[in-house]
């Protein structure tokens, strides 16, 4: 599916943003971009200036999950076997929300993707991990446009929200069903 036969779908915003993916200014992070595409850790200790935390007591904290998914994508860059899912356990007020919005600027900067994100909740996405996504970028020369720059607003964007009500998607009694898609 070209994108081309869709433009008239997309938003001014949508279009503009799709014309900043070939800025020459893009092509040139993209150089600059090459060292953390494996070293999430580093990106965001040098391009978000956020230091991620060590887990204590043998239970993983942000640092070693980011160096996990960092070592998950290097295998699969070079074609190997990789883990594809990561589970986070934790507490309230832990860094997870702030943590999975590192993991999304890194993406969408290292990789100049379309980055989609879910929660439970149309709230926890636009109002939490949003908030964090444009607190992180806010005020370094990061590429790209996040989108929409209003979170209350509803719409599309290139790095997109997209929340869904779990309980309309899936029964409140799932004993039987099965894990979620």
């Amino acid at each position: 599916m070209w994108i081309a036969d869709h433009l008239d779908e997309l938003s001014d915003d949508e279009i503009e943003a799709l014309a900043d993916l070939f800025d020459p200014e893009l092509q040139a992070w993209e150089e600059l971009a090459e060292p953390y595409r494996t070293d999430l850790v580093a990106y965001c200790r040098e391009q978000l200036e956020m230091e991620p935390w060590a887990g204590v007591d043998g239970e993983p904290g942000q640092l070693e999950l980011f160096q996990d998914i960092s070592e998950s994508v290097r295998l699969q860059l070079e074609g190997k076997p990789h883990q594809k899912v990561f589970h986070v356990q934790a507490g309230h007020g832990v860094g997870k929300t702030r943590g999975a919005a590192a993991v999304v600027n890194w993406y969408f900067d290292v990789f100049r993707s379309i980055t989609i994100t879910t929660a439970p909740s149309d709230d926890q996405v636009r109002l939490l991990l949003w908030k964090d996504i444009k607190t992180l970028r806010k005020g370094r020369n990061l590429p790209g446009k996040v989108l929409p720059e209003d979170p209350h607003a509803k719409g599309r964007g290139l790095v997109r929200d997209r929340a869904h009500d779990l309980e309309q998607r899936w029964p409140r009694n799932c004993e039987n069903a099965g894990p979620a898609p």
